[in-house]
């Protein structure tokens, strides 16, 4: 009877702890309601985001713990229009979605931040991307076979339909299940940052 006492109590003390922190998040303060509905594509958390985007690099961490809480139910979405230029984010973006079906997202992205930011050689072309690429393991057969294809055109139309739809204008966004656009700037004073955005982002899944 003790043990089930103390079991029962240590479980209303994480209920609660769990309940009341959730209700510590604000409409209006912490996310913004951009649709009362909601389509079954819209399920799960989605960051629209760019390579030319500094914050973006910056909130990697953040994205890389969303993937490994939330799964298939997480997703990234890459902005042409957050570019140098008209070509450089279409190139781009192409590029981000040849890395996703050749399996190899995480590296591809991982090089293109780092010689967009670290090294500061900014990839504006189609020929410095392939070569990103061709160093990080794809063949030049398998890049140049691959990013004008059919399937790599509607998945961009795909995305830009779901941009238009959330009416996203900057990076990082980030859109909860189609009916929530979080706040980061909320979570600033935060003691924890990354465990407080993964806490709003389980509590807009759940909402």
């Amino acid at each position: 009877m003790k043990l089930k006492a103390l079991l029962l109590a240590l479980t209303l003390f994480i209920l609660g702890g769990h309940n009341a922190y959730a209700e510590s998040f604000q409409e209006g303060v912490h996310y913004e309601v951009i649709s009362e509905s909601s389509d079954a594509d819209d399920k799960g958390v989605t960051e629209f985001f760019s390579f030319y985007c500094v914050h973006c690099y910056r909130f990697e961490v953040i994205a890389d713990l969303l993937d490994k809480e939330f799964g298939d139910s997480f997703s990234k979405v890459h902005m042409p229009s957050v570019a140098p230029g008209p070509d450089a984010g279409i190139e781009m973006t192409k590029a981000f979605v040849l890395a996703k079906k050749l399996g190899v997202e995480d590296k591809i992205s991982s090089a293109l931040f780092s010689y967009n930011f670290d090294k500061k050689m900014m990839l504006t072309t189609r020929e410095d991307i392939r070569s990103v690429f061709i160093l990080n393991g794809v063949t030049g057969d398998q890049y140049d076979s691959g990013i004008d294809s059919f399937s790599i055109k509607a998945t961009m139309n795909q995305w830009e339909r779901q941009t238009d739809k959330y009416k996203v204008r900057a990076t990082p966004t980030f859109i909860v299940n189609g009916k929530y656009k979080m706040d980061p700037m909320s979570l600033k004073e935060s003691e924890d940052f990354a465990q407080s955005f993964v806490a709003l982002t389980k509590y807009l899944l759940n909402k």
